[in-house]
């Protein structure tokens, strides 16, 4: 309580239906994936992994370390050091973007004042398999990339928040993402929530 009467003090709250802003009705669109023989596979040796855990060391293996392989596999087996050919999550992403992509990339809005430029503009938000900071490669987000590049939409329309490191360079691609030069922009929730 003293923390949000401090925060009452330098912060001016209102609801959001006292903007004028007409905001779009969201719609949500559930994919269901099917689980892949080797995803079942190695859920199954998670399980027997926790089973084993009172007989191994805590820093050789916990339940934290088996809950985060569980969400690597479950977003890609590669991540885990499985290999898989069945459709996965990313699959799906890179086939819904696309989607939207080609079905937006002659959209103008009226009175937007962009002359001419057309197209719409896609936040992907992954956690997981994000572009390594040393530059060794860039997981779930190339593959994303490249799929949707398979798919026709320009690499250059394809962006990763991971890439401006500044915030110079984030005004620049949050600009650029006006504009619409950039179609699709990947980030985690911690850099582009």
């Amino acid at each position: 309580p003293e923390l949000l009467t401090l925060f009452g003090e330098a912060a001016d709250l209102r609801p959001p239906d006292s903007f004028a802003v007409e905001r779009p009705a969201a719609r949500h669109h559930t994919v269901v994936i099917p689980a892949s023989p080797e995803l079942r596979a190695y859920v199954a040796s998670l399980a027997e992994r926790a089973d084993r855990l009172r007989q191994v060391d805590a820093h050789e293996d916990n339940m934290l370390k088996i809950c985060g392989d569980g969400r690597k596999a479950a977003l890609d087996l590669e991540l885990v050091g499985v290999t898989s050919t069945s459709v996965n999550k990313i699959d799906a992403v890179v086939s819904n973007v696309a989607r939207i992509y080609h079905a937006n990339r002659d959209l103008v809005l009226p009175g937007d004042g962009r002359d001419g430029v057309r197209g719409g503009f896609q936040i992907i938000f992954c956690d997981l398999g994000t572009p390594d900071p040393t530059g060794g490669g860039t997981g779930v987000y190339g593959k994303i990339r490249d799929g949707l590049v398979a798919a026709g939409v320009p690499v250059g329309r394809i962006r990763f928040i991971h890439d401006a490191g500044t915030d110079s360079q984030k005004a620049t691609l949050f600009t650029d993402c006006r504009a619409v030069k950039v179609a699709v922009l990947l980030g985690s929730t911690d850099k582009l929530g």
